[in-house]
């Protein structure tokens, strides 16, 4: 997975943004996007992409406190 191309969500911080709702919409609690998630960290930190990786790593903790919260 390459974070940098073009129509990569993270040269676009909206399109991320929407994406990784969409992903986390449909099982917003869900351990698939909890597992999503880290895939575009991993890919971003080995990237060395530091905006994208502090973008993922906010939706992620976001991910966690509903989890937490949601039950």
């Amino acid at each position: 997975m390459k974070i940098s191309d073009e129509s990569s969500p993270s040269n676009d911080p909206q399109k991320l943004r929407k994406t990784i709702f969409y992903v986390i919409h449909a099982e917003i609690l869900g351990k698939e996007a909890y597992y999503l998630i880290g895939q575009l960290l991993h890919a971003a930190l080995a990237q060395g992409d530091e905006s994208a990786r502090r973008s993922i790593e906010s939706y992620r903790f976001l991910l966690r406190f509903c989890r937490d919260v949601g039950g």
